[in-house]
């Protein structure tokens, strides 16, 4: 009971936040770890293209959204506006993510 009391009375504590340092670095990708010849293993490549598909599906299912909201928004320029800028930029995406796809799946050939 006396450490329940107590809790409430001390100086609220700030809840303990992430730096953009942090942040970054658990977004950062890391290489992949590679063998003595410098070849990824295909165990990582599959784990990798796993994830860039996942990356393409998200993405597609984004572009669907948006084309939607499009065909819902009428004539409202400015909101036209903004969903054409989002397109670009999803589709953008899709075209990286794509080509990240093609390039792990070479190396897996190879």
């Amino acid at each position: 009971a006396d450490r329940r009391a107590s809790r409430g009375r001390g100086a609220a504590r700030p809840a303990p936040t992430i730096g953009p340092s942090a942040a970054a670095k658990s977004t950062r990708s890391r290489p992949a770890p590679t063998s003595l010849d410098g070849r990824r293993s295909p165990s990582t490549l599959r784990h990798l293209l796993k994830a860039v598909e996942k990356d393409m599906r998200r993405l597609e299912r984004r572009r669907g959204e948006v084309t939607a909201e499009v065909s819902t928004a009428g004539a409202d320029h400015v909101v036209l506006a903004r969903l054409g800028e989002e397109l670009a930029a999803v589709e953008a995406d899709i075209t990286a993510v794509e080509d990240r796809w093609l390039e792990l799946s070479a190396e897996a050939d190879a």
